[in-house]
């Protein structure tokens, strides 16, 4: 095992789920804020002070995403933000390939921290992020009368088995009771909910 870590040269690792508790707050105006761990972070500069390679990809976009990066030590040009396959982005992005040359020329392993096994792609996992807008067939209120469709809403949270989409509008459960937070739950497959169609 003590041979094993030694063989690791870097780590590429994700944001939501893996910095954070996968809990975001969606602001008004649109802007996404995260919690981060500052012992995690710690540990990220600590790594970075002790020579490994780093590198961050997200599927979120904001300019807070790239300084807290900056700040635990990871150069800008290892940022990958907007990812929708982090495992293709990482390893295969024809617009950079700086940071994964120099995290596969580094003579070691790259590990994504909380992919079993490692680099391990998964369609359902691929298929959302935290910060998505999605449509949701469900019931909702509009102008005051409950309507059954397609209504748009934004992904909060996701795990490895369900999805998490916040709205704007009073929505409803099956059984008929209107949620408090509006915010309904799905499986990763359920037909209720597809990628946003609309511009």
């Amino acid at each position: 095992m003590a041979q094993s870590l030694k063989n690791i040269k870097g780590f590429a690792y994700d944001i939501d789920g893996v910095m954070t508790d996968g809990s975001v707050l969606a602001m008004p105006d649109g802007d996404i804020l995260r919690i981060f761990n500052a012992k995690d972070s710690f540990g990220v500069r600590m790594a970075s002070i002790h020579g490994y390679k780093l590198a961050v990809i997200t599927g979120g976009c904001s300019e807070s995403l790239i300084h807290r990066a900056l700040m635990c030590g990871v150069p800008k040009e290892d940022v990958y933000l907007n990812s929708r396959n982090k495992v293709r982005d990482l390893l295969a992005d024809p617009r950079k390939t700086s940071g994964q040359n120099r995290l596969q020329n580094a003579g070691g392993k790259i590990i994504m921290p909380h992919s079993t096994p490692p680099l391990k792609a998964t369609d359902l996992g691929d298929q959302y992020e935290v910060g998505d807008i999605v449509e949701v067939n469900c019931d909702y209120e509009r102008k005051g009368e409950r309507r059954h469709g397609w209504i748009r809403g934004i992904v909060v949270q996701v795990d490895t088995k369900m999805i998490a989409v916040q709205f704007r509008a009073n929505v409803y459960l099956t059984d008929g009771w209107m949620v408090p937070d509006h915010i309904l739950w799905y499986p990763l497959t359920s037909p209720s909910v597809r990628p946003n169609t609309r511009a």
